[in-house]
């Protein structure tokens, strides 16, 4: 009797592809999130504070998850911002594209900035003191 067995691999069968690239390929977003960010550059704090601010207002509660999901993706090294939309969009729905490209507009703008604060957040704080 041979060892021999016919057929495909799981890898071979188009069936079985990969889920994940295939959903990352059909997602729609914004090309802004094409822009690499390095993290290092980028006063994490201030951006947290936003996240939470901008999660509550989006589900109308405050979501531990959702909040510590986005967190804990943007302390990692190399950030992909479709996987993350992609991620939130199971929580957010439609919002995940604007909450994405904001955040990205964010990070690229702290980024960019000597202080790693963006400088929306900079101008917002002059006028708040401004008399």
């Amino acid at each position: 009797m041979s060892m021999f067995f016919r057929g495909t691999s799981a890898g071979q069968d188009y069936r079985f592809g990969n889920k994940h690239k295939k959903m990352l390929k059909n997602l729609k977003s914004s090309k802004i999130l094409k822009t690499k960010i390095k993290i290092s550059k980028v006063q994490l704090p201030v951006i947290f504070k936003w996240i939470e601010q901008k999660v509550t207002e989006l589900l109308g509660f405050e979501d531990e998850i959702v909040i510590g999901l986005v967190q804990n993706t943007l302390e990692k090294d190399n950030l992909n911002g479709k996987d993350l939309q992609l991620q939130l969009t199971g929580f957010l729905e439609k919002q995940a594209g604007p909450f994405m490209k904001e955040l990205w507009g964010l990070l690229i703008s702290a980024q960019n900035e000597p202080t790693g604060i963006p400088t929306v957040f900079l101008e917002a704080k002059k006028a708040q003191l401004a008399p």
